[in-house]
């Protein structure tokens, strides 16, 4: 194992890999559907540690209780405040698993044995345990923000196995979160007067003031308001410029709809796949 440059995070965490396949880091990977989008950014000062084990001693005999859990913490430089976010966010999850990368571009993952033999699997991480911090700049430093987690107890060692290689691990930039919000007609604003949805950078923002506009989605029939039974009530008609997008057919205030903008594939910088929302229109 070489140093670890990357993680994979996945909330996947009863699948098994059984192919290569299972590692593509696209939307439609059927056995992580959601690894695409859950990279880090390259990574330094990646380190882990585990206390000695647990043990008791009984009269003059010492007896093995358990492992402790292994930590692991990361640092990504240069990044702003705002991705410690996107981090913590992880510790929502019900579970949640890691996949590790080496400088190699070696994946290294979890052993998991089966009926024929052996498949790969996430290492479980306990979801609870996940923390990200921003550590200021000085004179001499740089702006970082430190990610720590913790392994279940019952995670052995023996377990981590390399699972999968190739450079796309360590070159792959994953999407960008889009920012959304839906606009009634009395809004200030581009268009106002209608029905609007905005898209914005969930990443960056303009002067530290007002986020970043995502212009030129596309299609915009993709851009769809649908009802809870799943019926297309509305779709984006016009892009209005600055993320501000027209609505082709008013909304009903107080009743609750889905923003569905899988569809849309331009901008491809953005994680258009995720765009699925309930709201109630207010």
């Amino acid at each position: 194992m070489a140093p670890i440059v990357r993680m994979l995070f996945t909330t996947y965490t009863d699948n098994l890999a059984t192919s290569p396949a299972s590692f593509d880091l696209t939307a439609s990977n059927t056995t992580y559907p959601d690894l695409y989008r859950l990279v880090t950014p390259y990574l330094v000062e990646v380190g882990s540690e585990r206390a000695e084990a647990v043990i008791e001693e009984v009269g003059a005999t010492k007896y093995y209780v358990r492992q402790n859990p292994r930590s692991v913490s990361a640092v990504v430089p240069i990044l702003p405040p705002t991705f410690a976010q996107f981090i913590s966010l992880l510790r929502c999850q019900n579970k949640l698993g890691v996949f590790f990368v080496d400088a190699n571009g070696v994946v290294w993952g979890r052993r998991q044995d089966t009926a024929t033999g052996f498949a790969a699997a996430p290492i479980p991480v306990v979801p609870s345990t996940v923390n990200a911090v921003f550590e200021f700049p000085s004179y001499s430093t740089v702006k970082k923000i430190r990610i720590t987690f913790e392994l279940p107890f019952l995670f052995e060692d023996f377990e981590l196995i390399p699972v999968a290689i190739g450079d796309q691990f360590i070159q792959y930039q994953a999407p960008l979160p889009v920012g959304w919000r839906i606009l009634n007609p009395t809004v200030p604003g581009p268009g106002a007067g209608s029905w609007r949805v905005r898209f914005f950078d969930e990443y960056l923002n303009q002067a530290g003031v007002s986020p970043i506009g995502i212009s030129g989605a596309a299609p915009l029939v993709n851009i769809l308001i649908l009802d809870e039974t799943l019926t297309p009530v509305a779709n984006a008609v016009t892009d209005l410029g600055n993320g501000y997008y027209t609505l082709g057919a008013a909304l009903t205030t107080g009743t609750r709809y889905i923003l569905n903008a899988t569809g849309v594939s331009t901008p491809a910088l953005y994680d258009w796949n995720g765009v699925y929302h309930r709201f109630t229109a207010q």
